[in-house]
């Protein structure tokens, strides 16, 4: 089996929104992941890139790999996903009066940090090479599917301290547990719904509660991911919530996440490129989260640099997204042989 990049139209990342280089999405929308086999396809990975575009390469699972009880979610085809774009955040996400608010955009005083979800920007996004978008309601579900996206849900409550409405507090309040199951309720049988988005960078000790959420969401709708995004290798012990060294701090982190959130994949972000020099633990990052998966069975999903996100950060030249790309499907080429697809 060998995993290589070749360049050919379909796109693995493109955009025509916000604030995404032109330059390097023309670069990048000449790569493509494939991998050859004279006899069949054994592997999938899906990459994705986000920083501000989401790409994916994904660890395949198997007809058998390590599902947790209850979960009827497989890996589909990849994802291509503007992580830090339309709908990440802002206004336009909030939850009111249990649900999520309608299209109507709130006056800004400056442009928004990320635009705002809108028919025209799923057409933006569908001609820019996306295929999966944020979605705060079955309005937006209805958008993405119009253009072919699937739609990766995300509300948070709009107020301080800003949660997401997935948050951990709520499953000792019934009320709250109510509007979740009454939103969940709405969505779930979407032809556009792909995801729910609950938890960014949770430490471990936040682990039992996101478990608990995760096993909630998944009783009443079992066919769709519980999305959960982790710290990279960066991240100090004290955020990781675990103890020890990097290695050691950030194994055991992973294991705790696996063995009590009982996540259906495992996500991870990593920003190699700062503004004058590279990082340095790209490879161990990427070591540790391919242990992890085949240790727990389970398929891993790695968020790598697309852009800059801000003066700490470059934005990466084609080279260096080749690298990237390559990299994280080389260490899915090492893993057993397994084939589904990400995008259900």
């Amino acid at each position: 089996m060998k995993t290589k990049l070749t360049p050919e139209r379909n796109p693995v990342v493109s955009s025509h929104v916000a604030s995404a280089p032109a330059a390097l999405i023309t670069r990048m929308r000449r790569w493509r992941v494939t991998i050859s086999n004279t006899t069949k396809l054994r592997r999938l990975g899906i990459i994705s890139l986000c920083m501000v575009l989401g790409l994916v390469l994904l660890e395949a699972g198997a007809a058998a790999w390590g599902r947790p009880e209850g979960s009827l979610w497989t890996v589909g085809t990849p994802i291509v996903w503007y992580m830090q774009g339309p709908g990440c955040g802002g206004e336009d996400s909030i939850w009111v009066n249990g649900s999520a608010r309608s299209n109507q955009q709130p006056e800004e005083s400056e442009p928004p940090r990320f635009e705002p979800i809108s028919p025209a920007v799923g057409k933006k996004l569908a001609e820019g090479g996306f295929n999966l978008m944020f979605c705060r309601n079955v309005g937006d579900l209805d958008s993405a599917h119009a253009q072919g996206l699937r739609g990766m849900l995300y509300v948070h409550e709009g107020k301080p301290p800003w949660r997401n409405v997935f948050h951990t507090s709520a499953l000792d309040d019934p009320e709250w547990l109510a509007k979740l199951d009454a939103l969940i309720e709405s969505v779930k049988d979407h032809p556009a719904m792909y995801a729910y988005t609950i938890y960014d960078e949770p430490s471990a000790t936040e682990f039992p509660a996101l478990g608990r959420m995760v096993a909630y969401v998944r009783k009443r709708d079992p066919k769709h991911l519980v999305y959960i995004n982790l710290f990279p290798t960066y991240a100090s012990a004290v955020a990781l919530g675990t103890a020890g060294d990097t290695v050691t701090a950030y194994r055991e982190y992973l294991r705790q996440f696996v063995d009590v959130v009982k996540p259906d994949l495992i996500s991870y972000d990593h920003y190699h490129f700062h503004a004058t020099t590279d990082g340095g633990g790209y490879f161990l990052n990427l070591a540790l989260i391919r242990e992890a998966a085949l240790n727990g069975d389970v398929p891993f999903l790695n968020v790598v640099q697309a852009c800059s996100n801000g003066p700490g950060h470059r934005t990466p030249n084609g080279d260096e997204g080749r690298f990237l790309a390559s990299h994280t499907s080389d260490q899915d080429a090492q893993l057993p042989r397994r084939a589904q697809s990400c995008l259900r």
